[in-house]
Parts: C-alpha cells; structure tokens; sequence
C-alpha cells in the first residue's frame, strides 16, 4: 500500500448444522391392571402365554409416531449461518489516510489520500488469503496547501499486486471481527534486507533503487500543480494494517493503522527537493480508516474507477 502526499512531499497510500431432533413419540403399549386380571387364586392365575394385551394398544410393529414428526430420512439440517459470516470473493476498498505536512515556518496543514483497491478473499474457515490491485490513488487537501498532487496513471500501473493474510472470526455479539495482518509496501526500492526497518536509501545511485514506473527517472514519480510546480522523484515505505466489523453481509468498516516513510531523492526544479517539506500520519486513529463493499463478480480495476464515486463515496470528514 502507497501513500499519496504532497505539498512538497507525496505519501501514495498503495499499499487485511443444527439437525432437528426427531421428538419419540412412539406410543408406549401399557398393560393395564384390569386387562390382566386382579384374581390371584391358584385356579385362575393365567399363565403368561395366555396373557392378552389390551385391544385398544397398538402393537409395536403397528406404532406410528405422531403427526408432528417427521422420518428420520427426511430431517433436513437447518442452515442457520449468519449471513454476515461468509465474505469469500470480490470486493471494492477504499483506504483513507490522513496525514499532517508542514515546512519551516509553516502551520501545519491537513492531507488526505484516497487509495481505492480491488480485494479479493479467499476464506477457508476463519482464516483468510487477502489478495490487493490498487487501482486509482486521489489527494485531497486544504486550502493553505497552493500545490495540487497529481499520481501520474504510471505510477499506479506500476504499483505491484500483493497478497496478506487476515481473519475473519465470530464474536460474542453475533458479529465477527475482521483483520488483515500487517504488510510493507516498497516503492522504488529493491533489495532490502530487512524490508520492514532497514534505513531507506537518500541518493538516487543507491542500487536498492530502481526505475520502477520507468519513466527514466529513479524511484517513482509523482507531481506537483499549481506552485510551486514540478516533479519529485521519492522512495517509500509503508505498513498499513486493518481491523473492522461487518456493517452488513456486503459492507466491511474498520480502522486502517498507517506508519510511512519517504525519502525525495531528487527533484525537476531541484528547488523542490531542497524545501524540506515533513510529514506524518495524523495521530488521532479515527481519521485513517476504510471501507469496503462486495462487487460483481466480473467487476475489475476499470470498473472500479468508473463506478467508486457511486459505491464508496469520500466522505466529508
């Protein structure tokens, strides 16, 4: 996952049988005293063969059970499953972070990334395979902020498809709790041996970076519009996480925990690169989140950016 920022600097956010119980109704053939007879005497003691049962007793080949029950073959299994608890297939996601930029004499000023996903699950219990294609990342900021950020369509195309595990597991309330693990995203960068902590590189000669939207320029690019104008050439590293619950059997909200880094590497002016610029995400977590929705099964990343405004609306704050 990618995070897109920028006054001067760019975070892109790109990259977690209830069987029915037949009741025994089987009519029990009591013997009752008179039918036997009370007369204990000698002469009149029946012997056990001549015994007769009652006439108004069924014999027990003959019982029937009540109406009410049904043949043990024809029990059907009752499918009481929540409809929440399935979630295997497609889904369309929209990841919002918030982040806090600032330069030297500045105040700082407040930045959102819109990063929109095509996810898909595959479930096997409650364990999850998460599978991630970033399809259009958007910034939005504040009026302090005079430069507009621009993803240029290379550096999305660019971004590479990932895969993380996560859970989906029931709670105590009848909903369930789900979670995608933790995952680190590179971008323009390679060779990292400790991909999660290992210090970024600074200088566009480092061999740990690459051309990687190969546009010719090192890291990825992205742009500024408005002023001051220009072109910023970063490296970037991000974990993202997610935890959410089920707002319905096709909506999935929750929080989305963020840690950045970016490095300019070089920029076009050069001015741009040496303004500066800082940034980190908002600390108060209820400003990064996500949201998600379950799509057609034929939907993909095309149909996605031609019908997010319609599915997941940017909301207002």
């Amino acid at each position: 996952m990618r995070i897109g920022f920028l006054f001067f600097f760019v975070c892109v956010i790109a990259a977690c049988g209830n069987g029915d119980t037949v009741a025994d109704t089987t009519n029990t053939a009591d013997l009752s005293v008179e039918d036997i007879g009370t007369d204990t005497s000698e002469e009149d003691v029946q012997e056990p063969e001549d015994v007769q049962v009652s006439e108004d007793v069924t014999p027990e080949e003959d019982v029937q059970t009540s109406d009410t029950s049904t043949p043990m073959e024809d029990v059907q299994t009752t499918d009481t499953a929540s409809p929440l608890s399935q979630i295997a297939g497609l889904w369309g996601q929209l990841q919002v972070t918030a982040l806090i930029a600032s330069l030297p004499g500045t105040q700082p000023m407040s930045i959102r990334v819109f990063t929109y996903h095509l996810v898909n699950h595959e479930q096997n219990g409650t364990d999850l395979v998460i599978s991630h294609e970033v399809c259009e990342v958007l910034n939005e900021s504040g009026p302090l902020v005079p430069a507009k950020t621009v993803i240029p369509e290379a550096y999305v195309n660019a971004l590479d498809t990932y895969t993380r595990t996560g859970t989906y597991t029931p709670d105590v309330s009848g909903s369930f709790d789900y979670i995608a693990d933790k995952h680190i995203a590179l971008s323009g960068l390679t060779g990292l041996t400790d991909p999660e902590t290992e210090e970024l590189p600074t200088s566009a000669d480092d061999p740990r970076v690459f051309d990687q939207d190969g546009d010719g320029n090192p890291g990825m690019t992205v742009r500024l519009e408005g002023f001051p104008e220009g072109d910023l050439y970063i490296v970037q590293r991000d974990t993202t996480e997610l935890s959410g619950k089920p707002v319905d059997p096709d909506t999935i909200n929750g929080t989305l925990t963020v840690v950045t880094e970016q490095v300019v590497l070089a920029s076009n002016p050069g001015l741009l690169k040496q303004l500066n610029p800082t940034a980190v995400v908002d600390p108060d977590p209820s400003k990064s989140f996500f949201t998600m929705v379950r799509l057609p099964e034929n939907a993909d990343c095309a149909w996605l950016v031609d019908n997010y405004a319609t599915i997941l609306p940017v909301p207002n704050n």
